[in-house]
């Protein structure tokens, strides 16, 4: 049900003689119109044991029971949730279901299974909280203090299509904890002194802020403060330990100038600001580097130096900047702050290989210290290692570009072809009468004014390289990477249901079985699934002495792989003798699991060189 028909409803209930269409509208943001639209579709399609009636005189009347919905209640349970955890959380001690019931209007049996669903919940994602049913009595909250507001804020949900629009649904959600003007001069001062520091308060950011304080004022009025220290092993950002004391002193007129500045809850409250993600780790304005955490990132490095022979812990840049990430996302992590990361499927698709690294760097990390990173943690480290590919990359593919005439434009060719693809080195520029002169190349780039009769593979351009130019070098190029590894992988159609089902078939087929737990261990760290039709599982260490392969399995249905549905599923072997090869084949698997529309043309693949045809 939309979040406005059960504001509607609360509404109706509110006034059982009637309330006008206009009073409707005004209170819900919408006009008139909208309102008898919410009305024609609440009577078709949603009450069962009751109906909204139009009356001339007195407006909208509810006439019978909204206890029972005939849509399920699933699609309003978070909006529920919030209020039965909100009431749980302003009572002490046990309050009976049949309170709650009353006070948000929905039958005691609707109640019990939503706390039961919440219950569910707070088990599963390991809240450090308990949600306790007492036969006979009723229910009650109990746990870490900032756990218990955190599952609440977690809960809260209120229209972000503007600022106006976001007050006024923290005014409906929030009634009876703040009034409505404490919260708009909080939320303009939230406002000013973000804007007064340059960080733009978007709505998303603004909502974040008001929440946790509303909440938190709240709770401490009330007797409920935070009692847990945290371990205090990250630097402390003056800048927002000011932001910090601003904002809390101007919340305390919630508690009607009562909220004392208590440390701890100072202390929270600032991680809950870093976790926001609004100032970069990389000014010395902002954060200092923290030796423990440094010496840690090199360690990791190191480590990672000899599974993946790359020059990691001599990159100066790289270590400072996982130090200084860490040392800013470290006291955060450590309260169980969520740090959010929207772009993690992106890089997940566009930075494969960093994204791998990034996963091995937080296992090591994870291994020698207690710092554990989760997924949208790993997704922004993966950023800092993304970067070192890219300064790191060697020119491994040798062109020689032939010119016909004119060799000044083929001059100035051969750079732009560098530019454009990093990993190509034109060791040549010769005219096409000079041919028997041709150096040895993994191909040649040629003009279209010229034949040419040689043995080495040949593209041919125009004078000035056009788009269609472009993409026939890069099918070159991808085919002298893959054409080998292609010749020694397997492609299968599979029936399975599962990740771990399918990994275990692709490996047969290789004839690798011996790499399931390697796999799977990779795997248990963080999902492989890319976000949109593929999965890319592979081992967390690679293995030498055996030749790259490429298992690829066509699903003749969809298997839900980190909770996406997947069709495509490729699993590379690498060499860690040979890391070039490793990089350039995830770079070019990036491109078939990039690209959508290749999830329709998954049935033409027969056999591994078909991969090609998606690239």
């Amino acid at each position: 049900m939309k979040e406005n028909y059960a504001r509607l409803l609360i509404q109706l209930q509110k006034h059982p003689s009637g309330i006008g269409g206009t009073k409707l509208a005004s209170i819900l943001k919408v006009s008139t119109r909208t309102v008898r639209n919410y009305v024609k579709d609440l009577n078709n399609a949603y009450l069962s044991e009751g109906r909204i009636l139009s009356d001339p005189k007195n407006g909208y009347v509810l006439e019978g029971s909204i206890n029972n919905l005939t849509e399920t209640d699933q699609l309003i349970f978070e909006q529920r949730a919030f209020f039965i955890l909100k009431q749980l959380l302003s009572a002490d001690g046990i309050i009976t279901y049949e309170h709650i019931a009353e006070q948000i209007h929905y039958s005691v049996q609707t109640i019990r299974n939503d706390v039961y669903k919440i219950q569910e919940t707070v088990e599963s994602e390991q809240w450090h909280v308990n949600i306790e049913s007492i036969i006979f009595q009723g229910v009650k909250v109990s746990g870490e203090e900032l756990s218990c507001r955190l599952l609440l804020a977690s809960y809260c949900s209120p229209n972000q299509i503007n600022t106006d629009q976001l007050i006024h649904d923290i005014e409906f959600y929030f009634s009876g904890w703040a009034t409505p003007k404490q919260i708009h001069d909080l939320a303009d001062t939230v406002y000013r002194d973000f804007e007064n520091r340059s960080i733009r308060c978007t709505v998303s950011l603004l909502k974040s802020v008001l929440v946790y304080l509303i909440i938190s004022i709240y709770r401490q009025h009330n007797d409920h403060p935070i009692r847990k220290s945290l371990q205090n092993s990250a630097p402390i950002n003056s800048e927002i330990r000011k932001l910090t004391a601003e904002l809390w002193s101007a919340a305390s007129v919630l508690a009607e100038g009562d909220a004392d500045q208590k440390e701890l809850e100072l202390q929270n409250f600032y991680c809950f600001l870093v976790s926001q993600q609004f100032s970069e780790p990389d000014s010395d304005r902002y954060f200092k580097l923290n030796p423990k955490i440094e010496s840690l990132v090199t360690t990791c490095l190191v480590q990672l130096d000899v599974s993946y022979h790359q020059p990691f812990s001599t990159d100066t840049q790289l270590i400072r900047n996982l130090t200084m990430h860490i040392s800013r996302d470290l006291l955060p992590l450590e309260a169980n702050f969520f740090i959010e990361n929207s772009y993690l499927h992106h890089i997940k698709t566009d930075y494969v290989i960093a994204y791998q690294y990034a996963v091995s760097f937080a296992h090591k990390l994870k291994s020698i210290s207690d710092i554990s990173l989760p997924d949208n943690e790993i997704g922004y480290v993966a950023l800092h290692f993304a970067v070192f590919i890219e300064k790191h990359r060697n020119r491994n593919l040798s062109v020689a570009v032939v010119y016909g005439a004119h060799s000044v434009t083929y001059s100035l060719l051969t750079h732009r072809i560098e530019d454009l693809f990093p990993n190509v080195q034109v060791v040549q520029l010769i005219s096409a009468s000079a041919i028997d002169s041709l150096q040895p190349v993994d191909f040649v780039i040629a003009s279209e004014r010229v034949v040419l009769d040689i043995d080495v593979p040949v593209v041919t351009v125009h004078d000035m390289l056009t788009a269609h130019d472009v993409n026939t070098i890069e099918q070159q190029m991808n085919q002298l990477v893959l054409d080998n590894v292609l010749k020694r992988s397997v492609l299968i159609h599979s029936k399975a249901h599962t990740p771990e089902t399918v990994i275990r078939e692709i490996l047969d087929a290789m004839g690798r079985p011996e790499m399931v737990q390697d796999v799977l261990e990779r795997e248990q760290m963080s999902s492989t699934e890319t976000g949109s039709f593929s999965a890319l599982p592979h081992p967390l260490r690679m293995r030498s002495g055996y030749p790259f392969q490429i298992g690829i399995a066509v699903m003749d249905r969809s298997v839900t792989w980190g909770g996406q549905d997947t069709k495509l599923v490729i699993l590379p072997l690498p060499n860690s003798d040979n890391n070039n090869e490793y990089e350039q084949i995830f770079r070019i698997l990036q491109k078939v699991i990039a690209n959508d529309a290749n999830v329709s043309c998954l049935d033409t693949l027969k056999e591994p060189a078909d991969l090609l045809n998606l690239i």
